[in-house]
């Protein structure tokens, strides 16, 4: 045995053994032997769940000895009471979870045997205390988390004799108070976590003897202070997280005598002023404060200081050289304050500051960035900025990204942007611009990506981009672009993206998309096109054509001729009647078609063998002759909601073999057949509700070996025979609600173990057999 543990530990292939639904232990153990031999297979780990079972005493002490379970999770469960030594057959278990159970009590000895584990997680797991000795055997446990149990002191749980104990994590419980010397007996522990409680204060006493302990976590408590005597009891924490506390002030003292400490998080306290932090802070989070003010020698010692969060503060100014020997930072977020003006030596020492954030503030101007040579990422968006700011100066050449979206522009000047060679993405949305001056963006022929949307173009004009030979994104959604002139594109030789959504544009011209040869995905939704004309989409490699929701009545022969490589075309949301065999005939890779929401009354596809999903929803559509969909062999989902269809024809879905999603809800139907469905046996979701139908032949079902959900709901249903569901075993949820239904029989139902949902209320059935179905809510 010990041979086929070793081998199967090299291997480490995990199969999941599922318990669902068990009702006694007999039961339980039956249904994990089964599952197991199903998979049984030496080379793998197991891993076994035990999940929405109910057990007046639970105890796997039956089970065969000689499985090989790694982690054991007992989740969402009923338990009475876990029995003395109920997993201790399982002795080769390394991680259990209990979690999510509702259980009245655990035996003392109830986790007796497991000589093997080593993470044990109880997490709102019961509705009484658990035994004060519970884990006291359990010497070789490593990680112990007690979560959401309402325990009220450490010591709630015996822990002492856990020895090797290294991460011990007791968080959303009612924890006041940590009482003097609780942990001093376990010198291995090298975190402790005890979020979500309500300790009010911590104290250096408290955790004497723990040598080892390098992170101490107490998220979301009531702690007011860091008090002093916190340094020399834990001489080797690297990492302290207070977030969401009330702790108002920075002990100076602590901070600089926790030598070792890297990681400072004190995020959404009630800090008023920043005065000073220990000299091997590396990363310092005082998000969501109220810092008001920042002392000049605040940063006097930080010098291994390399991200700093101040964001969402009341900072109006920074000091002069605030930052000027913390050249080690390399990360600053100075965001959401209130700030107005930066000055020449605000960011003085900075040299290898990477990211500097000061979106959402008050800043009108910013006098000089001079001092950041290794800069990559600014973001300037939501403060003040009437132009764009005149401090980018050659030592500011290395930018990559550039955002002032949400700033009162206005428009952009000729080389604002000369010096900044390698910005590889500017972010302009949202900034009131009206024009681009002739040589805008000159010099940037790196640039990647463009955001212009949400400003207030009216036309674009020639050669505005001719610079941007590397363009790859250029979005101008949400302006008020009504022409689009000659030549505007000019020069976006390597322009995959182009976004037009959302203007007022009328016509598309072909010699205005010529310039763009690389064009693969191109957004004209939301605009006031009424024709389009033949070719003109033809210069761009397409794969992704959107046209939605504008004033298209006819799609003209050769509009989407010479477009190889589409295989996304939206339509939806125009005013197109019909649709002839000659429009889509040249695009012989096109997989998703959406015509949905317009005026289309009959439709004459050429053959579009690619073609997965067909969406026709609220159209015209009266009638579909048999052989409609005979050219489109790889259809798996059609859809043809709220139409005008009083029948299908019993062909209608004979070719269709591959057709998986079928929605034919809010039409006219008034009778379902029993061969209209006969080939389509790889359905798996069909939706006939909000229909007249009164009848549906016994055998309308029978080939549909692979449904999961039936929806009938909403229609004129007087009787319904249940065998027509017995062999669908694939059947999860059925849905019947709303009908004229009197009675159904139950038994078919019950062989069907995958059901979940039968919803049958809004009939005239008793509220007996109402009931009877709610069973299979489970």
């Amino acid at each position: 045995m010990a041979g086929l543990r070793r081998n199967r530990c090299i291997q480490k292939k995990f199969v999941h053994v599922i318990c669902k639904y068990a009702t006694s232990n007999d039961d339980a153990c039956k249904k994990i032997t089964e599952d197991y031999e199903k998979k049984i297979d030496l080379t793998n780990d197991f891993i076994l769940s035990i999940i929405k079972s109910t057990f007046k005493h639970f105890t796997l002490a039956s089970l065969d000895c000689f499985f090989f379970f790694e982690k054991v999770y007992i989740c969402d469960n009923s338990i009475g009471i876990v029995e003395n030594r109920a997993l201790s057959t399982l002795d080769n278990v390394e991680y259990l979870f209990f979690k999510n159970n509702l259980i009245n009590a655990f035996d003392v000895d109830a986790l007796f045997g497991l000589t093997s584990l080593q993470h044990l997680e109880i997490e709102g797991t019961t509705s009484t205390e658990l035994p004060r000795n519970l884990v006291c055997d359990l010497t070789t446990l490593q990680s112990l988390w007690i979560c959401r149990q309402k325990l009220k002191y450490v010591e709630d749980v015996e822990i002492r004799p856990l020895r090797n104990l290294t991460h011990l994590n007791f968080s959303k419980n009612s924890i006041k108070e940590i009482n003097f010397k609780t942990f001093n007996a376990l010198q291995c522990l090298e975190i402790i976590t005890l979020n979500c409680n309500k300790i009010s204060r911590i104290d250096g006493a408290d955790f004497v003897g723990l040598p080892r302990l390098c992170e101490l976590h107490v998220n979301n408590n009531e702690i007011t202070s860091i008090p002093s005597n916190v340094t020399n009891k834990l001489p080797s924490l690297k990492i302290l997280n207070l977030k969401c506390n009330n702790v108002s002030e920075l002990n100076n003292l602590s901070l600089l005598a926790l030598k070792n400490l890297s990681y400072l998080n004190v995020s959404e306290n009630s800090i008023k002023t920043l005065t000073c932090i220990g000299s091997n802070i590396e990363v310092l989070n005082l998000r969501k404060n109220a810092i008001d003010s920042i002392a000049p020698e605040a940063l006097g010692t930080a010098t291994n200081l390399v991200q700093l969060n101040l964001a969402q503060n009341d900072i109006k100014d920074l000091p002069e050289n605030i930052f000027l020997i913390n050249n080690n930072l390399a990360d600053l977020d100075l965001s959401n304050n209130k700030l107005k003006r930066l000055t020449k030596n605000s960011f003085k020492g900075l040299d290898n500051l990477v990211s500097l954030d000061l979106r959402n503030n008050a800043l009108e101007s910013v006098d000089s960035f001079e001092f950041l040579p290794k800069l990559e990422k600014l973001y300037m968006n939501q403060n003040d900025f009437s132009q764009i700011p005149l401090s980018f100066k050659p030592d500011f050449s290395v930018l990559k990204l550039l955002v002032l979206a949400n700033n009162p522009l206005g428009k952009i000047d000729a080389e604002v942007f000369a010096s900044l060679k390698l910005l590889v993405d500017l972010d302009l949305d949202n900034c009131s611009i009206t024009q681009l001056s002739p040589n805008a963006f000159k010099h940037m022929s790196g640039l990647v990506t463009l955001r212009l949307s949400n400003n207030d173009f009216e036309k674009l004009e020639p050669n505005r981009f001719v610079d941007l030979r590397s363009l790859e994104t250029l979005a101008l959604n949400n302006n008020k672009i009504s022409v689009l002139e000659p030549k505007c594109f000019n020069g976006l030789i390597s322009l995959k993206t182009l976004l037009l959504g959302s203007n007022t544009i009328e016509k598309l011209d072909e010699a205005v998309f010529g310039d763009l040869p690389a064009v693969t995905f191109l957004c004209v939704q939301n605009n006031a096109i009424r024709n389009l004309s033949a070719r003109v989409f033809a210069r761009m490699p397409l794969q992704t054509l959107l046209i939605s929701h504008n004033h298209i009545t006819l799609i003209p022969d050769g509009a989407f001729d010479d477009l190889p490589d589409l295989t996304t075309l939206k339509l939806d949301h125009n005013k197109i009647t019909s649709i002839n065999s000659r429009n889509l005939t040249t695009l012989p890779n096109l997989t998703h078609l959406h015509l949905n929401n317009n005026f289309i009354e009959d439709f004459d596809f050429d053959v579009l063998f690619k073609v997965h999903t067909l969406n026709l929803n609220h159209n015209q559509i009266r009638y579909l002759p048999p052989n409609t969909f005979k050219k489109f062999p790889n259809l798996q989902t059609l859809s043809l909601e709220n139409n005008h269809l009083e029948e299908i024809h019993e062909n209608l879905f004979q070719q269709l073999p591959l057709l998986q999603n079928l929605n034919l809800s809010h039409n006219k139907l008034q009778t379902i057949v029993g061969e209209t469905l006969f080939k389509v046996p790889s359905l798996h979701t069909l939706n006939l509700s909000y229909n007249r139908i009164k009848a549906i032949t016994p055998d309308a079902f029978k080939n549909l070996k692979n449904i999961v959900v039936v929806d009938l709901s909403n229609n004129n249903l007087q009787y319904l025979n249940s065998l027509m569901f017995a062999q669908l075993f694939g059947l999860k949820e059925l849905y019947l609600q709303n009908n004229c239904l009197t009675n159904l029989d139950l038994e078919p139902f019950r062989e069907l173990k995958n059901l979940v949902v039968v919803k049958i209320d809004g009939n005239d059935i008793g509220e007996d057999l109402i009931n009877e179905f709610a069973e299979f809510e489970r």
